[in-house]
């Protein structure tokens, strides 16, 4: 794929850049590994190995010397991993070495691989920051969302270099602590260097924060609420935490805006969830919890959860059938793949437990006020889930008797096999579910980003009603028609390789995920896939456009 940028004024990076660090090339600037500096970072910094240490990485992991720390996508094979930096061969560029420029002047990515866009869209710009920016220790990072969203724009084919025609613009920064400093830094850059940002005034730009209570822990004592709205305001922020609302129980100040913001789901390892029986082939009554169980609630102090879990626990704690652990752990989760009903609660901030019980087939049961769940409204929660008021906490066992019946049965056949594909990342994670990462939630937010832009004024929670298209998405009844792997031109679905212990859906042993990761162990951190090229989707392919496609 080629574009032209409107950058005219191209300069050369410095003489010798590419020795240590990697050029460019679009805007002339010498990208250095963590461990040096200088215009073509010649030299190392004079605490070079202390500064590797402060980022948790040893001097030979740090180097590359002696030990392959995962980068972006591998850097796709056209360049030396340094430390989770990509130091690229020369006429390659960008995080993970996709970009290039031809002798045109035309920007090229993943050049010779006939990389194209598909047709369904959405088209998103990615800007390339410095790496004194953008670079993370990979293998310290516990929330890699920003990383993985960036990894699967390309493989997608969602991706674009022609920001004229882009329809969004992502920054790939984490901020996944109270880091207002990097985020007004990086705004300043992409100001001064491009002119998406200024033209648009931040709208159509992508940001993620995946810290507990969202945008709110980037305000500080120079850079409040009002600073925050006047700077970044305008942007599309992506973030676990719905709070529309001040919570006064909780001291947690509102930090989300419907149809502006986008709440998305808490980042599992899908391995995590293998046992689920909501795959297709899983043998009834699988769940390895006590059958029967209504309720199953975890417990911490002070304003955890706003007090909910507490409240659970004091109006509900002797009641028949209702089961509360605390600190569980991995234990907790045949008690949620084997229970009916599975309280939700928020935690310091944004919870998980919604995700869980969705994706191993239990009804997660709401209690915080004002909060709004992964892609809520623009999904119905009210299929496949039940909200329940905090004042309403001590009839909750009322609540629930009463669900019994056709709904409760609708919220237990049809609602969580739909719903866990949505609330989890199985195109970058590999599955759990036998499905083809077609409506994963990657795929569903980039459902969502399409919807907004052919009805822009249309509130989230009509996008069912009035947008056909998003509405057979919603409930995972897309047709088959779309769907191509762009690799072989062979219409249909593509399985992703499954975590699951039930049978596949196809015999070859390379949809079996841990087949993948044999084939790809040195560029694995633990059980994240974001230093495979393209991720689970690809397995262990190492052309990233012959990666399966979702969607043409």
């Amino acid at each position: 794929m080629a574009a032209h940028h409107p950058l005219t004024q191209r300069k050369p990076c410095a003489e010798g850049c590419t020795l240590h660090g990697t050029c460019h090339e679009e805007l002339g600037r010498c990208d250095c590994p963590i461990f040096r500096t200088g215009p073509a970072c010649a030299e190392l910094l004079p605490d070079a190995q202390g500064v590797c240490k402060a980022a948790g990485l040893s001097w030979d992991a740090c180097t590359g010397i002696k030990q392959v720390a995962p980068c972006l996508n591998s850097c796709n094979l056209r360049g030396t991993c340094v430390g989770g930096f990509c130091h690229c061969l020369p006429g390659h560029f960008g995080a993970d070495c996709a970009l290039s420029v031809d002798e045109s002047g035309e920007m090229l990515l993943l050049a010779g691989q006939n990389y194209t866009q598909r047709l369904r869209g959405p088209r998103i710009y990615v800007y390339e920051l410095p790496s004194s920016m953008a670079w993370i220790n990979f293998a310290k990072l516990d929330r890699p969302l920003h990383l993985l969203l960036w990894q699967r724009l390309a493989s997608a084919g969602v991706r674009t270099l022609d920001a004229a025609s882009a329809d969004y613009f992502y920054l790939p920064l984490n901020t996944r602590f109270k880091q207002s400093a990097t985020l007004m830094a990086a705004l300043g850059y992409v100001r001064s260097t491009w002119p998406w940002w200024n033209e648009t005034q931040g709208r159509r730009h992508l940001i993620m924060h995946t810290g507990d209570l969202g945008v709110t822990e980037l305000f500080n004592r120079t850079w409040g609420r009002q600073d925050f709205m006047r700077e970044a305001g305008n942007a599309i922020w992506l973030t676990h935490w719905g709070l529309t609302e001040d919570h006064p129980k909780g001291l947690w100040p509102a930090a989300h805006r419907p149809g502006q913001d986008i709440v998305i789901p808490v980042q599992f390892n899908t391995i995590s969830l293998r046992d689920t029986t909501l795959h297709p082939s899983a043998p009834p009554g699988a769940g390895a919890g006590p059958p029967g169980a209504d309720g199953n609630c975890g417990s911490k102090g002070g304003e955890y959860s706003a007090g909910t879990r507490q409240k659970v626990y004091f109006h509900h704690h002797q009641r028949s059938n209702y089961t509360f652990l605390a600190h569980a752990g991995h234990a907790l989760l045949p008690h949620i793949a084997a229970s009916r009903y599975c309280l939700a609660p928020t935690g310091g901030g944004h919870g998980k437990r919604q995700v869980l019980a969705a994706a191993l087939g239990c009804v997660p049961v709401t209690v915080t006020d004002n909060v709004l769940q992964p892609f809520e409204p623009e999904l119905d929660w009210g299929k496949f889930s039940v909200a329940v008021a905090e004042s309403a906490i001590p009839q909750l066992h009322l609540v629930l008797d009463g669900l019994k019946g056709r709904r409760l049965a609708a919220m237990q056949v049809s609602g969580p096999p739909c719903a866990a594909q949505h609330m989890l990342f199985s195109g970058s994670l590999g599955s759990v579910l036998g499905d083809d990462g077609r409506f994963d939630a990657f795929e569903t937010l980039m459902a969502i980003l399409l919807v907004r832009l052919r009805h822009p004024t249309l509130p989230p929670s009509q996008y069912t009603a009035v947008d056909q298209a998003f509405r057979r998405f919603a409930a995972c009844q897309e047709s088959d028609e779309n769907l191509v792997n762009e690799a072989s031109q062979v219409q249909g679905p593509v399985p992703l390789c499954s975590h699951s212990p039930w049978p596949h859906l196809a015999a070859s042993p390379l949809l079996l995920c841990s087949t993948c990761r044999q084939q790809r162990r040195p560029y694995f951190n633990q059980s994240n896939w974001y230093g495979v090229i393209g991720g689970a989707q690809c397995c262990a392919e190492t052309v990233m456009t012959r990666c399966p496609r979702e969607w043409a």
